[in-house]
Order: C-alpha cells, then structure tokens, then sequence
C-alpha cells in the first residue's frame, strides 16, 4: 500500500503537497483497517486529532468525535501513568512493555 502511494505520487509530478495528502491517506487506511486501537495525539497537549474504529469500539465510544473531543484524562484510571506514558512521548522514547488501566467512557474498566 505504502508502496502504491509513493509510485502515485511520483507520477503526479512529486508535487510535495500531493504526496503528503497521499501519504496522510494511506496512513489513515491502515490506521482504521487496524483491529487494534489506535489514536493520533498532539504530544505536546495530548490533544487526539484522530482514532480509529477499534479505538472507538474498545471504549464504547458512540463516534469517533466522543473520543477526539473528550479529555483523555478522564480515560485513565491512574493519571501518574498517564504522566508517565506523556513523559515518554515527549522524550522522543518509544512506548514498549507499558501497562495502564484505563477505563471506558461509560466509567467500566
């Protein structure tokens, strides 16, 4: 897929803006043909800009815009982990072997 979308892009020309709407389309693909959860955050805020259905799904969310405009604080039962889990982020590690409860927008774990 990925493989398509750069050969798509250089027949258009290799225009930069092309390309990165292309790329960002093809990641949107894979991201929402994932069966696992998946969000894109701001790391710096942690504002989502966007989740996949399975995100949705995991967290009995209604839309996907439950999920983008709700505060993620409020889906983690521990917010030490989830300082934790930003302090990574914003350190330029990788997330690997880490384990939070969180809970799902009806309060259940």
């Amino acid at each position: 897929m990925t493989f398509s979308a750069a050969v798509l892009a250089r027949s258009l020309g290799g225009a930069a803006e092309q390309k990165k709407k292309i790329q960002g389309e093809t990641l949107r693909d894979v991201l929402e043909g994932s069966p696992i959860g998946a969000a894109v955050s701001e790391v710096a805020t942690g504002e989502r800009l966007s989740v996949n259905s399975a995100l949705v799904k995991m967290f009995k969310a209604a839309t996907h815009d439950d999920l983008i405009t709700g505060d993620i604080k409020d889906t983690w039962t521990d917010q030490n982990d989830l300082a934790r889990a930003f302090g990574i982020f914003k350190s330029d590690e990788r997330l690997v072997n880490f384990e939070a409860r969180r809970k799902r927008l009806d309060g259940s774990d």
